[in-house]
């Protein structure tokens, strides 16, 4: 749908102040609210906020915004409620997968309020080493198969996703948008312009294409089929470790081979060399070729997205093939439970029945007199000794003693039955009636279940060495639960070793830092002059193009190379050079 007859569409009639265009697929939240500054004609950015988010100064980020319950109030809920809204066009889709419920509710709730502040330090993305903005992308295909069919380009939801630098559709690299990525014009509103795009230095040259796409495509098809805390439960780890098995890394019994996994990761990164989310980590190669072996090694709850995804890729060919690596589960078998009864009537019944057997009654005249049915009269003289008399009729003599010889094993009830060609009714009476068969069928479940719960925790001992005590608890917390409350001395006996505690240090290579951000921004400042740009350059120009340098200003004592390279381009800019001081 074009501009003119949006302007004609029934929603016009919801705002006062203009249409509402319809939401198109895959839009992210940011882009359908600057298409509506665009529609609308206003010449200030604060004009739409003020109207939609019910403030000047609106959390207006592309990533994670804030003041969608204002949204939706404004526009009369045709956008869909809050959560929709968070889950649907933000980011938040993408971190979704690695949160649990509880998290998650309190993000969109966050996002819904007026501010969103701490939340990515809430949702794990400042913790891990790796940089924590989303720079705006998008496809030169899509933006023009956008004004072919919609009239304006747009932003895409998954182009925005890290780890995702080639378009999913057309395969070709996605161009970063200069603004809000290091502040410059953090306050507006703005559609993929091709005149306000860059390719990424990191890969502008040289780029190991088909490896990021194949990882852009399965961190695609990971956000979009896996549910809140998909790929964080344990089965994710449960994945790698099985994996790592099939690899040949690691033994049966738990040891891996670090000696041969490291390696292995290091020419993977280096496979990769230009991926943004790698250059902006603090971390060199090597150091995160350890940190994802350690990651792997000894699994952990809060590791970094990208950490996660790198390990997937590393590991799996694609999405089918890592959904197909399912761990092997174990459950314990469901026990029925029987109405429960206040003690003073278990005593009125049990006196009753037993004074009625003390005068020779039989069990129908007991229930008769005393009111109670048949089957309970004989379920409590079967407690006190006393079998009642059998009147066989579809329970042969050979059928009852087959089913006391399997519920005397511990069998399932609805096992014997079946297996018997009985009822489970007919079972539970015999249970109930036969005096001590309850106890002993009980008791042999029991030590059933222990033997059956002793094997499952050893077995996930074994394929979870090394991991620690809580990842064997969460791949099996029924087993956990049930040795806890029966069986704890054993289990206390048959933990595996605590983890050692974390003694890694972050180191910082300033040196290589400091050559890297020298180059970058003697590069910017060419390509700035290149491009016909005129007269003394500024800094914010310079960030511009280079987002890690923004970040590094208060390091500048640290960086001497940089400092004498910003020095040297913005020589004719007083006003610039002041801040480097």
């Amino acid at each position: 749908m074009g501009y003119e007859e949006m302007r004609t569409s029934s929603r016009a009639e919801i705002f006062p102040r203009g249409p509402l265009p319809e939401w198109i697929a895959a839009e992210t939240f940011f882009s359908l609210v600057s298409r509506i500054h665009g529609l609308w004609g206003c010449q200030h950015a604060w004009q739409v906020c003020e109207w939609l988010l019910g403030q000047r100064r609106a959390p207006n980020y592309h990533d994670l915004p804030g003041a969608l319950d204002a949204f939706c109030v404004a526009t009369g809920h045709v956008y869909g409620d809050t959560r929709t809204i968070a889950l649907e066009r933000t980011l938040l889709r993408f971190y979704q997968p690695f949160l649990d419920e509880g998290m998650v509710r309190k993000s969109v709730d966050q996002m819904g309020s007026a501010s969103v502040a701490h939340l990515k330090f809430r949702i794990g993305v400042l913790t891990g080493g790796m940089r924590a903005n989303h720079p705006l992308k998008a496809c030169p295909e899509c933006m023009a198969s956008d004004v072919t069919e919609h009239g304006c380009p747009t932003w895409h939801l998954d182009h925005q996703y890290p780890c995702v630098w080639f378009c999913p559709k057309h395969g070709v690299p996605l161009r970063v948008s200069t603004r809000k990525s290091t502040g410059v014009g953090r306050f507006q509103w703005a559609v993929p312009r091709l005149t306000e795009l860059m390719t990424p230095p990191s890969f502008a040259e040289t780029g190991p294409q088909a490896e990021m796409l194949r990882l852009g495509q399965m961190t695609a098809t990971l956000i979009e089929s896996s549910p809140v805390g998909g790929l964080a439960d344990s089965r994710t780890s449960a994945r790698f470790l099985r994996r790592l098995q099939d690899l040949g890394w690691r033994s049966a019994a738990g040891r891996m081979n670090v000696q041969v996994l490291r390696p292995a990761l290091r020419d993977y990164l280096q496979r990769l060399q230009g991926l943004p989310e790698l250059s902006r980590t603090a971390d060199s190669m090597e150091d995160m070729a350890g940190s994802l072996a350690n990651m792997l090694v000894r699994p952990r709850p809060a590791v970094h997205p990208v950490k996660t995804l790198l390990a997937i890729h590393f590991l799996f060919d694609d999405y089918g093939d890592y959904a197909g690596c399912e761990s092997d589960a174990s459950g314990g078998n469901a026990c029925s439970v029987e109405p429960q009864v206040s003690k003073d009537e278990e005593c009125g019944t049990r006196q009753v029945v037993q004074h009625g057997l003390d005068q020779g009654s039989s069990m129908r005249e007991i229930a008769r007199v005393s009111g109670l049915a048949v089957g309970t009269v004989q379920a409590w003289a079967a407690k006190l000794g006393v079998e009642s008399q059998r009147r066989p009729k579809l329970v042969k003599e050979a059928v009852r003693r087959a089913l006391l010889e399997r519920l005397r094993h511990g069998e399932d009830k609805s096992t014997a039955a079946a297996a018997c060609g009985v009822s489970v009714q007919v079972v539970t009476r015999l249970l109930r009636s036969v005096p001590g068969l309850r106890q002993a069928w009980s008791s042999a479940r029991h030590s059933k279940r222990k033997e059956e719960c002793r094997l499952a925790w050893h077995q996930h001992c074994i394929a979870g060495a090394g991991a620690g005590v809580n990842f064997v608890r969460a791949l099996v917390p029924e087993v956990y639960a049930w040795l806890y409350r029966n069986d704890r001395a054993w289990l206390n006996a048959n933990k595996p070793a605590s983890l050692p505690p974390l003694t890694r240090r972050r180191t910082v290579d300033w040196g290589r830092r400091d050559e890297e951000l020298r180059r970058s921004v003697l590069v910017a400042a060419n390509k700035l002059r290149e491009a016909g740009r005129d007269g003394p350059l500024r800094l914010w120009e310079i960030y511009q193009r280079v987002p890690e340098l923004k970040a590094r200003l208060s390091s500048l004592p640290k960086l001497p190379l940089t400092r004498q390279a910003l020095w040297l381009v913005l020589e004719d800019r007083q006003t610039s050079r002041s801040t480097l001081i």
